[in-house]
């Protein structure tokens, strides 16, 4: 059975969930699928203003992908500036990826694999510096903090346990993995 065959049969069962744009817009030219908890993250119905605004806008950074629109991606782990929106995370075979969703504060990190090209699978957010109130998981720090190789390592436990015998795809070039991929 092909991969997409199997987030297909993740999406029907439930365990998965493609997102689609809260107004109706463009045309979807990427695909985002979720986890449940990234679901209920950029769903509604928030627990107070803070949240609803943050993960509104989360779900703006993750419609982004969704339309297709040129992506500033960090290619190279630990290179990454504030403008990238998308990054590589290390060990690259891994094929472990983050949202970078920054503005405005507090920043959050949504781990994802991909698929497929231009086939998101979102499956946990963390914050990236200070405490969330309504995210369970602490902040991870510094880059060469344990949380990120943790944050990691569930993001990589999450994808086997939805695809087992199947590995994150990864490409030799950005263009391999996300169409429109701007390096710099």
């Amino acid at each position: 059975m092909s991969i997409r065959e199997q987030w297909k049969e993740r999406v029907k069962e439930g365990r998965l969930f493609k997102l689609g744009f809260g107004i109706p817009g463009p045309a979807e030219r990427r695909i985002v699928l979720m986890s449940p908890e990234i679901a209920e993250l950029v769903s509604g119905l928030w627990e107070n203003t803070l949240m609803g605004d943050r993960c509104a806008r989360l779900r703006a950074d993750l419609e982004n992908y969704l339309e297709g629109a040129p992506l500033t991606v960090c290619w190279q782990p630990f290179k990454g500036r504030d403008h990238h929106q998308i990054a590589r995370l290390k060990p690259v075979e891994a094929g472990v990826w983050d949202v970078r969703s920054v503005d405005p504060s507090p920043a959050l990190r949504v781990f994802f694999c991909l698929a497929e090209k231009d086939v998101m699978v979102a499956l946990t957010c963390s914050p990236r510096s200070v405490p969330v109130s309504w995210l369970e998981r602490p902040p991870l720090g510094p880059r060469e903090c344990k949380r990120w190789k943790r944050a990691i390592s569930e993001c990589k436990r999450e994808w086997g346990i939805l695809f087992p015998g199947y590995t994150p795809y990864v490409g030799e070039r950005p263009d391999d993995c996300i169409s429109k991929a701007i390096i710099d």
